[in-house]
C-alpha cells in the first residue's frame, strides 16, 4: 500500500461513488453476464475471383497447395477429402514472399504502396488479392463500449504521420515475422491448435504448413498465428478468440470476460494511477460496466492511506 494525495474534493466524492457502487453492486456483479464480445470471424480479404487469379499465379510459381483444398467462406477447407496428419497442407518458395528485410513497419508500408499499384512488379496479383479497407487499429477507433479507457489509450498501433494507415493495417493483419507470404496468409486462426504453424524447411528453403492432426472432410483447415495474447490478437486481426480463457491484461483492457476474474484483474492492476482510475470509473458508469466499477472501487480502496 503506498499513500496518495487526494486534496481535491471531487476525488473524494468519486471515491465515496465508487465504494458505493462496489457494495452496492457486491451481491450481483459475480453473476452479471458478461459483455457481449466480437465474433470470432475470419480475415477479410478480396473477392474470389481475386484470389483465385493470386492462387493460379502462386501455384505457377511453385507454390504447393494440397489437393483437397478449396478456399470458400473465406478460408480453406478440405473439401474433395480428409487431410491426415504431417501431409503437407500448403508450401511456398521463398521467392515468392514479399520479404521484410529488416525495415521498420513505415519503411516497409510505404514500399508497399508505391508497388501495390505497378502491374508489372512481380507480387502484383498477390496485391490485387488483398483488401483495401481499413483491417485493424492502425486506422480504427477504439469503441469506447469494447475498450476500457487504458484498453484505448494502447490499442492503436502506432505509425508515423506520413505513412497510409488504412496500408499498414493491411500489412499488419497479415505479416508473418519475416514478411508477407502469398496463400499462408489465407489460412484463418485457431488458438485451439497451437501445434499446426507456418515453419521454415532449411532443407527445402520453403515455408510450410504441415497438418498435425486428422482434418475430416468438409473441415477448416487453419493455421495457428503464434500469438498467445487475447488482446494482440484483437488488435491486429479485429476478432475476440473466446475459446481459450482471458488473461488480465485483456479483462483489463477489454471490457469482456468473467465478471469475478475482472474485479480482480482491476483491483490489483499495476502501473496506474488515480487519475486513470478515475477516469476508468466515470466511462465504465457510462457503459454500465459494473465490474471495472466494483474493481476500480477496490483498487482505490487499497492503494489509500486516508480516513473517511
Amino acid at each position: 500500500m503506498f499513500p496518495l494525495d487526494l486534496p481535491s474534493f471531487p476525488y473524494q466524492l468519486l471515491f465515496l461513488l465508487a465504494l458505493l457502487l462496489s457494495t452496492t453492486l457486491a451481491d450481483n456483479t459475480d453473476t452479471e453476464s458478461p459483455p457481449t464480445t466480437m465474433p470470432k470471424t475470419s480475415n477479410p480479404h478480396s473477392d474470389p475471383t481475386q484470389i483465385q487469379t493470386m492462387l493460379a499465379w502462386a501455384t505457377s510459381h511453385g507454390a504447393y497447395l494440397h489437393p483437397s483444398l478449396t478456399f470458400r467462406d473465406g478460408g480453406f477447407y478440405a473439401d474433395r477429402s480428409p487431410i491426415n496428419p504431417n501431409e503437407i497442407v500448403a508450401s511456398i518458395p521463398t521467392s515468392l514472399e514479399y520479404p521484410l528485410n529488416n525495415r521498420t513497419l513505415d519503411e516497409f508500408t510505404s514500399d508497399f504502396v508505391s508497388s501495390r499499384s505497378d502491374k508489372n512488379h512481380f507480387h502484383y496479383p498477390y496485391f490485387s488479392s488483398l483488401p483495401t479497407t481499413c483491417q485493424n487499429f492502425a486506422c480504427l477507433t477504439p469503441d469506447p463500449t469494447i475498450f476500457t479507457v487504458l484498453g484505448a489509450r494502447n490499442a492503436k498501433i502506432e505509425t508515423n504521420s506520413t505513412t497510409d494507415p488504412i496500408a499498414a493495417s493491411i500489412i499488419t493483419s497479415r505479416k508473418f515475422s519475416s514478411g508477407l507470404q502469398p496463400i499462408m496468409d489465407l489460412f484463418n486462426h485457431d488458438q485451439q491448435n497451437p501445434t499446426q504453424f507456418v515453419k521454415f524447411n532449411n532443407a527445402t528453403n520453403r515455408y510450410e504448413l504441415r497438418a498435425t492432426f486428422f482434418h475430416p472432410q468438409n473441415s477448416q483447415v487453419y493455421n495457428f498465428y503464434l500469438l498467445r495474447n487475447p488482446l494482440t490478437i484483437y488488435r491486429l486481426y479485429g476478432f475476440l478468440d473466446t475459446d481459450r480463457p482471458l488473461d488480465c491484461l485483456t479483462m483489463r483492457a477489454l471490457r469482456v470476460g468473467n465478471p469475478v476474474q475482472r474485479v480482480a484483474c482491476i483491483a490489483y492492476a499495476k502501473n496506474v494511477d488515480l487519475n486513470m482510475m478515475a477516469d476508468e470509473i466515470k466511462a465504465a458508469v457510462v457503459y454500465d460496466d459494473f465490474p471495472m466499477i466494483k474493481g476500480a472501487a477496490q483498487w482505490i480502496d487499497r492503494n489509500s492511506n486516508f480516513d473517511l
